[in-house]
């Protein structure tokens, strides 16, 4: 027999204001909602990973890793971006299609100049 293969391990810095335990234990609510996020892969990774604390770069680079391998990424970004907004980057939070908060804002933006333009 060979050697036993180890799962990979997904850890990160908890955030204070998250509770411990899985997502469906302790969260109440689904962090996928969406039906057609259904297959999302943050939906069995511990949801600190996708909001680090400020400046916690190392976990905010794994989630966005994850994100790369997900086969919902365009839906879970335009749905970050339909929620949020014209939300400033300070007021929008994790990492949510592959995109930081401060991303996805400059995307909001490129897009809004887009619209502008294009009926102007």
């Amino acid at each position: 027999m060979g050697r036993p293969q180890s799962t990979p391990v997904i850890t990160g810095r908890r955030s204070a204001h998250l509770p411990r335990g899985s997502a469906a234990g302790t969260l109440g609510f689904d962090p996928a909602p969406d039906p057609g996020l259904k297959n999302a892969l943050c939906k069995a990774i511990e949801p600190e990973v996708f909001y680090p604390e400020r400046r916690d770069h190392r976990t905010a680079a794994l989630a966005q890793e994850i994100c790369t391998h997900c086969p919902v990424i365009e839906a879970c970004l335009a749905g970050a971006l339909t929620d949020e907004g014209g939300a400033s980057h300070r007021r929008r939070f994790g990492i949510r299609g592959g995109a930081s908060p401060k991303e996805r804002y400059e995307i909001h933006q490129r897009t809004t100049a887009s619209s502008k333009e294009a009926a102007a």
